[in-house]
């Protein structure tokens, strides 16, 4: 799920990639079903380091709301943005989302 929001982030910012080298900034998608609301939002440190935040409000459930927190350390490296958490440091009660392994690009992805 981690991979497939961070690849919805850099799908709708491919003008921002095409435009710039520097991939810092602020990302953000939000959405609404029927029976929920969802909410992303990635920001890449200039210094190499990432906050993200996912919130998901499902109507019929309880609770309703849920927050979920990752943070870490990203690379750029041939058009693939690599995502690291210090396993140590970087999770804690707040920030539970564990990123290593997670990669993404600025490609679309054909259907």
């Amino acid at each position: 799920m981690k991979c497939t929001i961070i690849l919805f982030f850099f799908t709708f910012s491919l003008t921002l990639f095409a435009q710039s080298k520097n991939y810092g900034g602020n990302y953000d998608v939000r959405f609404k079903t029927e029976n929920a609301n969802f909410e992303y939002k990635l920001s890449l440190k200039t210094g190499g380091t990432f906050l993200f935040h996912s919130y998901a409000n499902h109507f019929k459930a309880n609770p309703s709301a849920q927050h979920t927190f990752g943070k870490g350390t990203w690379k750029f490296n041939k058009k693939i943005i690599s995502f690291s958490t210090d396993l140590q440091n970087d999770l804690d009660e707040t920030y539970t989302l564990n990123f290593n392994n997670t990669k993404s690009n600025n490609r679309p992805k054909i259907i």
